[in-house]
């Protein structure tokens, strides 16, 4: 079926007719950006938060929920113009050496008997 086929009491519901009682929007523009680009910049700005703390860049990558270091750091080059090792030079060098103070990471740890090859 249909979004347009379902209704209640016989009345044909659309996404539109939808979205404006539930106060969204069906124009994913209207505040300026998309969500997806919200979102994204949302991560980066979790990024540049843990690696002015001392964070590792490919364990913030990973933190704020990019699938590895290098989709970070395509992201992070265009939305602010320098790649995430310079942003890490700029901020070291202003910033006294600091202790990590990284949140842990949600990898898992292999532990010590785990002989497995590549996880160690």
């Amino acid at each position: 079926m249909h979004l347009e086929e379902i209704g209640r009491g016989g009345r044909t519901t659309s996404p539109t007719s939808i979205a404006t009682p539930a106060s969204l929007t069906t124009d994913p523009f209207r505040f300026g950006t998309s969500p997806h680009r919200y979102l994204i910049g949302r991560r980066l700005e979790r990024v540049k938060a843990e690696i002015a703390r001392g964070c590792p860049l490919a364990e913030s990558a990973y933190d704020a929920g990019f699938a590895d270091q290098s989709h970070m750091t395509r992201h992070f080059k265009a939305r602010f113009g320098l790649t995430p090792g310079r942003y890490l030079a700029l901020v070291r060098g202003r910033a006294r050496k600091t202790v990590s103070r990284c949140a842990p990471s949600r990898r898992r740890t292999v532990s010590q008997g785990d002989t497995r090859p590549g996880l160690r």
